[in-house]
């Protein structure tokens, strides 16, 4: 019996649901005008949610996918279930121009793009080759790109089995425990926020993510003192 490939998603969220089926993965945190408002989700509620969107996929496998999307549901659940469905998916940051957007798709010859723009004023060239390369270590899970501050942006690829490489980071310099709450303030589109996520998830850690905007220096510091207040 030919064995399945090495998945991101089977591992770091179907595996952990068959494990801990109850326990929470993730914490969204909102900041609104009346206070600080949080959301628990599951890794069985994740995984079925993912699992659900990664069947309306119907790209071939190996096919780029743009996610522009903020801190959000939808952020993850997107990205994770392209990834399920065996596509790869390209996080880039909401505050993209239109040149700069352009370049990325046309660079990586994505067919989709999910995006809450309102109106995209771009020219989609889709390359023939829908399987995407191959990486050292596996098959490519996702793609990062650079911020391009030394000439243009430049993808760079991760492999599905990058999250296990990650292990001794996990365990020698985060020193996360399985009970620990991992909390993120950065956005999912940066490459050491959605790895992160990624790794606490492989080890069963509960993360929590924050939506909006972007704290600022002198409400960051007591945000984890509010967040606590909400587990």
């Amino acid at each position: 019996m030919r064995k399945k490939p090495y998945n991101i998603v089977d591992d770091c969220v179907d595996r952990q649901k068959k494990r801990k089926n109850h326990k929470t993965a993730l914490i969204l945190v909102t900041e609104t005008a009346s206070g600080l408002k949080s959301k628990k989700y599951s890794f069985a509620t994740l995984s079925k949610k993912i699992e659900r969107f990664s069947k309306t996929l119907n790209e071939p496998k190996g096919s780029r996918v743009i996610v522009q999307l903020p801190n959000s549901l939808e952020f993850i659940v997107t990205f994770l279930g392209a990834m399920k469905a065996g596509l790869i998916p390209i996080p880039v940051s909401p505050q993209l121009t239109d040149s700069e957007l352009g370049f990325i798709i046309n660079d990586s010859g994505a067919r989709i793009i999910f995006s809450e723009r309102s109106h995209l004023t771009l020219t989609f060239q889709g390359r023939e080759d829908a399987i995407g390369p191959t990486v050292k270590g596996g098959v490519a899970a996702f793609w990062l790109y650079t911020s391009g501050t030394t000439g243009t942006p430049k993808a760079v690829m991760h492999a599905h089995t990058s999250i296990p490489a990650h292990d001794a980071r996990v365990t020698y310099w985060m020193d996360l425990k399985k009970n620990d709450i991992l909390f993120n303030t950065s956005a999912l589109n940066w490459s050491y926020a959605i790895t992160s996520l990624l790794d606490a998830w492989r080890h069963g850690v509960t993360t929590v993510v924050y939506v909006g905007d972007q704290c600022l220096f002198q409400r960051a510091k007591n945000c984890p003192k509010k967040f606590a207040k909400n587990f």
